[in-house]
């Protein structure tokens, strides 16, 4: 069996982690796995960069062109989005590999357009890394709901751009009408949010989680972890990162320190923040240090960072099945969270961590202290969390499920 994967990039993000990890897992029992992309970091022979010099150039310029209408009309909640409009011709590149089916990822910033998707003569899977593939082209809802419909009154952008949207919705749904795609969503939130979508109502829809290496986060002993890190080793510690931890508002730094503020309320002892994917920001919040370890670029220092860590952070506001939940519980660090998107699906309340309610930072801080004032339910929560993973997330267990998929689509055909 051979398999094409099609992620945008190789490396850096959700969505291309988990396509080289599913990558990863696949060559490992044996299938002819292949990761073809846009942008290429990875020097492994069996990840490709399907475009050249030139097409790679160009798609930089079109992605600035198509981001025109909403510079000039203005967006609401600095929203990005992505029509899918342009041609990309890549389907040719695509086709020549001769795979058996091929399976997309996150094909945004001009790498596969909507019309050539339909063009590609194999056998289609696209695995829905965030909300993109169900609407007319944003990647976050933000409680949005015009999905269901046609997104043709966008309340994330201004009426002069919403037609852009609705033009992307209408080829979205011409493409999906004459290319059978069989869609994979990574977490039980966004899989019932898709079955909701007026796009996929005529698809199959199936719910697959997205693939970690339980070698490599792994458990180490905290002081180690702490020591390695440069970090204080008898203050209980919290970790939060993510891409532009500081500055994505989706990630929700500011309903942190909103949270910490609080803290003193529940938790009277002292205790000290680590951030990573910012380099800089304030060095206290309320009664608390902060050390920003700028952005980690390896596996290695992640794991170190979740191993010198009590309890991992997830602040956010919308997430389908966010990796930095899954790598902490990985590495045995129980996690407080929002009860949002696929959260829920790796973090179970009282067991393996802390979930609030969605958006209120004082519950977030009852869940933060919930976790760190009894050691004996601390250390029975580690454990836990890194038997979830291992039972629901190891990448054996998520390459059998997609080879079971595979084999049904390849009898089907």
């Amino acid at each position: 069996m051979k398999i094409l994967h099609c992620n945008t990039y190789d490396n850096g993000g959700g969505a291309a982690i988990a396509a080289h990890r599913l990558h990863t897992a696949l060559c490992g029992l044996g299938v002819d796995s292949h990761l073809g992309v846009l942008q290429r970091e990875r020097e492994e022979a069996r990840v490709h960069r399907l475009v050249g010099a030139l097409r790679k150039h160009l798609s930089g310029l079109i992605l600035r062109a198509e981001k025109m209408p909403f510079k000039l009309f203005g967006t609401k909640f600095n929203s990005f989005f992505s029509s899918g409009l342009f041609p990309s011709f890549v389907h040719r590149r695509i086709n020549g590999i001769a795979a058996d089916i091929t399976h997309l990822h996150w094909i945004q910033s001009e790498f596969i357009s909507l019309r050539d998707i339909a063009r590609i003569t194999t056998p289609l899977v696209m695995t829905l890394h965030d909300t993109w593939g169900f609407t007319g082209g944003c990647h976050i809802l933000q409680g949005c709901e015009q999905y269901k419909d046609s997104c043709a009154a966008c309340p994330q952008v201004s009426s002069g751009a919403r037609w852009l949207v609705k033009k992307s919705f209408n080829v979205k749904q011409s493409t999906y009408a004459k290319k059978r795609i069989d869609f994979v969503l990574p977490s039980k939130a966004y899989l019932f949010k898709a079955r909701q979508s007026r796009l996929l109502q005529h698809n199959a829809l199936h719910h697959i989680p997205n693939p970690i290496d339980t070698a490599r986060f792994s458990p180490l002993e905290t002081p180690l972890a702490r020591k390695i890190m440069g970090v204080s080793p008898h203050i209980p510690t919290l970790l939060f990162g993510a891409i532009a931890a500081s500055k994505d508002a989706n990630k929700g730094y500011d309903l942190l320190s909103a949270a910490l503020l609080k803290l003193p309320q529940y938790y009277s002892k002292p205790l000290q923040l680590l951030v990573f994917g910012a380099s800089e920001g304030v060095n206290v919040i309320g009664a608390y240090p902060v050390q920003y370890l700028g952005r980690l670029h390896d596996e290695v220092s992640l794991r170190l960072a979740y191993c010198a860590a009590d309890v991992f952070v997830c602040p956010s506001r919308e997430e389908n099945l966010p990796y930095t939940v899954m790598e902490s519980l990985s590495c045995g660090t129980p996690v407080a969270a929002f009860a949002v998107g696929g959260i829920p699906d790796m973090v179970e309340d009282m067991v393996n961590g802390r979930l609030a309610v969605p958006h209120d930072p004082d519950a977030l801080a009852r869940s933060i202290a919930y976790i760190l004032e009894d050691k004996e339910r601390h250390a029975c929560m580690c454990i836990a969390a890194r038997q979830v993973v291992e039972e629901r997330y190891a990448l054996s267990v998520v390459a059998r499920q997609y080879l079971e998929l595979y084999s049904e689509i390849l009898e089907r055909k």
